[in-house]
């Protein structure tokens, strides 16, 4: 995908987090390290001469969904899109960051599923999207797009970057995960 940002200079990454998750997490961790992330980028350890960037990267201008999303399946659903659609917000990329419980460990996923989600969200409410599809067929809003979409990153090169430069745990998920809200 090319850039879409006014300047060949410049990507921008959109970011979001989420919203209270149940009783157990009421700020949720994805909006606490989603909110604390600087505008920008900062250049690569430019204080290390081993670790400069070439010169030619364009910066990386990060911006951070105003509020966090609700853990809710309609919210999430009617939003995601419009993130993508705004005119006023042209976005290269964008990073959903969620939680699977108190796990050690993060996971970076190479994909997403359009359908199985079978969890109630925070609201109490199934997504359904079985049952709309079976009712509306070809009329159903998702019936054309594919039932997996893939990241366009390089998420094994990703992964590597993280690994040299973070002491925190990271993994690549085998599988996306098939709920919005835990299973715990």
């Amino acid at each position: 995908m090319g850039s879409v940002s006014p300047s060949d200079d410049e990507r921008t990454v959109l970011v979001t987090g989420f919203g209270p998750f149940r009783e157990h997490y009421p700020v949720n961790p994805s909006w606490e390290i989603a909110s604390s992330l600087p505008d920008y980028l900062p250049p690569d350890r430019v204080k290390d001469p081993t670790r400069r960037s070439p010169p030619d990267l364009p910066r990386v201008r990060i911006l951070v969904h105003p509020e966090p999303i609700r853990v809710n399946y309609e919210v999430v659903r009617g939003l995601v899109p419009k993130l993508w659609d705004d005119p006023q917000q042209k976005i290269d990329f964008a990073v959903h960051i969620g939680m699977a419980g108190p796990q050690p460990v993060y996971s970076l996923e190479r994909l997403a599923h359009r359908d199985g989600y079978m969890i109630k969200d925070v609201d109490g409410n199934l997504l359904g999207d079985e049952e709309r599809h079976r009712q509306e067929g070809e009329k159903w809003i998702w019936h054309d797009m594919p039932q997996e979409i893939t990241t366009d990153l390089d998420i094994d090169d990703v992964y590597k970057i993280w690994v040299e430069r973070n002491p925190v745990s990271v993994s690549i998920a085998t599988e996306a995960a098939s709920w919005l809200v835990s299973r715990n």
